[in-house]
């Protein structure tokens, strides 16, 4: 598939504001959790002719996506700027990098039909394939809309992860469409976001760069070829993976946990031959987590890592090991987020993990973007039919992990699992009985997309 740059711009904002900082600092979880590397989402959006009917759509569609895009970072200023130094950002209004690409090889819905999970990144700028370091002078955002002949297009959005987590980019989308959609009123539906964070988490200027998580989980990255699949688990699937943990004894478990238990469950007999303990990690928003709670709004990155160990010689059930990753997830409570706002516990955490990873654990990494509201995000022609994104993009390089990462699916609350392993492995998990009971391996997107109610 063939995908051409035809134009590059940056998009400013609308309304230069010199009330905002000059400089964004960043946070103490900023700095402490997310390494310095761009993450992503793609929006797809097929043709709608009832849309293209009465909208000059295809001409027109630019100008909308462009112009709502120059208001939206009005409010998210710390977007148009540039990369300073690890700790903040020069808000010198210059703008997001904007490229306009055309797909001529074939259509979006003949490419939905059948999608090339390798192909993916064709969609987003070049820094997320690369797996670029950011660097002093990068810029913070870039989107790249990709113009499929037919009309359909599709709209990817870079961010740099030391300034938003997924919960952070979910909210600047939403309201980016907002602006975009003359249908709707923006102003009951945009929230202006709080860009203060560092006040909750100062930064700390001598923290050493050996202590940030990311190197720390570094250490369990392996040498091979890593296979990455898509498996889909529909409403019906996860309202019998609930059954079962609820006469478990389990109460009120999520689908997110269900389904990452079942994953990790069939990752470990993939894994039988190694017999080696392993660390299962999962990525908690901490937001909820904390007294008082912290609003959506506030930007920057809220995520802590529950960790839970499976000895070698451990042979848990599906509900055990469910069980064990939720009592790891509990242990991130208000008393552990106040504990980090006095600056407590980072080094504890990077110990624990540092200590497994010399240990000799092997590490399936998991995390969850589900319930962020991402196929609500219209820009006046739709919802979006399929969203991607391909978080630990780097695992697909010389070194990988183990992963698992879940969103939602269009269609009935399912959840799309996004798998990562190495080759051998995955033949394994993929002709997996427990698994194929419950999922689907590479399902079209436009199935998914058409059972929507």
């Amino acid at each position: 598939m063939e995908v051409k740059m035809v134009s590059r711009e940056c998009i400013k904002p609308s309304s230069p504001s010199s009330h905002h900082p000059k400089t964004h600092k960043m946070s103490l979880l900023d700095q402490f959790i997310s390494p310095p590397i761009y993450f992503h989402a793609i929006l797809y959006y097929p043709v709608n002719q009832d849309t293209v009917l009465t909208l000059d759509f295809v001409s027109n569609r630019s100008h909308v996506l462009k112009q709502s895009l120059s208001d939206a970072i009005n409010l998210y200023y710390p977007l148009a700027g540039k990369i300073k130094d690890d700790l903040s950002i020069d808000c010198n209004d210059e703008g997001v990098c904007y490229i306009v690409a055309e797909v001529n090889s074939t259509s979006l819905s003949d490419y939905l039909s059948q999608p090339d999970l390798t192909q993916v990144t064709k969609f987003v700028p070049d820094v997320i394939a690369e797996n670029k370091v950011i660097t002093s002078g990068d810029h913070v955002a870039m989107i790249q809309e990709s113009r499929f002949a037919c009309g359909g297009i599709t709209v990817g959005v870079v961010i740099s992860h030391t300034v938003f987590d997924g919960t952070s980019m979910s909210a600047f989308l939403r309201a980016w469409a907002a602006m975009a959609n003359s249908s709707s009123d923006h102003q009951q539906v945009v929230i202006n976001p709080n860009l203060d964070a560092a006040s909750s988490f100062p930064p700390v200027d001598a923290f050493p760069k050996e202590a940030f998580l990311s190197p720390v989980l570094g250490q369990f990255s392996r040498q091979g070829k890593c296979a990455l699949r898509r498996l889909v688990f529909n409403a019906s699937a996860i309202a019998r993976l609930k059954a079962m943990a609820t006469s478990s004894g389990v109460k009120n478990p999520s689908r997110v946990e269900v389904v990452t238990a079942l994953l990790c469950k069939s990752t470990m007999k993939a894994k039988a031959g190694i017999r080696r303990p392993i660390l299962i990690t999962h990525a908690v928003n901490m937001r909820r987590r904390a007294v008082p709670a912290i609003s959506e709004s506030v930007v920057g990155n809220f995520v802590w890592l529950a960790a839970a160990e499976v000895l070698a010689d451990e042979d848990l059930e599906w509900s055990s090991l469910l069980g064990k990753m939720r009592e790891a997830i509990l242990k991130i409570d208000s008393d552990l987020v106040k504990s980090l706002q006095e600056g407590e516990n980072l080094f504890k955490l990077v110990n624990e993990i540092g200590g497994a990873a010399a240990a000799g654990y092997e590490a399936v990494m998991c995390g969850s973007w589900c319930n962020f509201g991402l196929y609500k995000v219209d820009f006046g022609w739709g919802n979006p039919c399929w969203v991607t994104s391909l978080p630990g993009y780097e695992f697909t390089k010389s070194g990988f992990t183990s992963a698992h990462f879940l969103m939602d699916t269009r269609a009935n609350n399912g959840v799309e699992a996004w798998v990562y392993m190495e080759e051998e492995e995955m033949s394994i998990l993929e002709n997996d009985k427990e698994i194929l009971d419950f999922a689907s391996v590479d399902p079209s997107p436009l199935s998914l997309a058409q059972s929507h109610p």
